[in-house]
């Protein structure tokens, strides 16, 4: 759950979904307006909410993990099916325990199942619709004229996303989503050429864009980034309290 937790303590998701429990609690859809009292619709939305967005954050990052390289349309389909499997289950024992009253239909499990999955579809593909609300969108790539200096001296990957960059000797490995290249020059060189991408040395032979990473583990007792195209780049003791500021570690 290191997705779903991270994106639980950020103070702004905590404000959201208190908001949002709120709005439903005074609109009362549903007709649980005129039948249902106010504390029960709070104590129902208050549950609904949070939990159905920490499904969705953590399922959404498995999906990314485990499938990096799956179409945004795709990616976005599947992880809303594993929502639905998880939470519409969840959704219609909450409603079946705290809406059911006389004189109120409520929907089947299978019709939770449809709102759940219209829902998750909405909310991911309006969430990739809004530029730096996710790392990967739906909007075409426009061009940029701040791109990284670095990419100027490599043409073919001059529109590219830099993922990682590794030393290797006297050269530098720049791993992007448009594919690898392998210049000569020096880490430090190249990291001071990528000035306008926000980014992190997390080793002494590796920086990696701070977008493009996914998740923070330890494996063996070594601290690890795992990055959205499937790497994994070791974290040094000697970084690891930047990380720590950065709210990635």
């Amino acid at each position: 759950m290191i997705a779903a937790w991270r994106a639980g303590r950020k103070p702004v998701n905590l404000a959201l979904w208190g908001i949002l429990a709120l709005a439903l609690t005074i609109g009362g859809p549903f007709g649980t307006y005129e039948t249902v009292d106010i504390g029960t619709r709070f104590v129902y939305w208050i549950l609904v909410v949070p939990v159905s967005a920490l499904i969705g954050f953590q399922v959404s990052y498995l999906v990314e993990m485990i499938w990096p390289s799956l179409p945004l349309v795709i990616s976005d389909l599947v992880s809303s099916m594993g929502i639905t499997i998880i939470f519409a289950p969840i959704a219609w024992l909450l409603t079946q325990a705290m809406l059911v009253v006389p004189g109120v239909e409520v929907p089947s499990l299978s019709e939770m199942a449809f709102y759940v999955f219209a829902v998750a579809m909405a909310v991911m593909t309006g969430r990739r619709l809004i530029p730096g609300i996710e790392k990967r969108n739906y909007l075409p790539r426009t061009h940029d004229s701040k791109r990284p200096r670095l990419l100027k001296r490599v043409p073919r990957l001059i529109d590219a996303q830099v993922i990682r960059i590794t030393s290797q000797g006297h050269f530098v490995e720049i791993v992007s989503d448009a594919g690898t290249e392998r210049i000569r020059m020096r880490l430090s060189d190249a990291v001071d050429e990528m000035d306008s991408v926000p980014g992190l040395l997390v080793h002494r032979s590796h920086w990696v864009a701070q977008e493009a990473i996914v998740a923070s583990e330890t494996v063996a007792g070594k601290a690890q980034l795992r990055l959205r195209n499937g790497d994994t780049v070791p974290v040094s003791r000697t970084y690891r309290g930047m990380l720590e500021e950065a709210g990635v570690a």
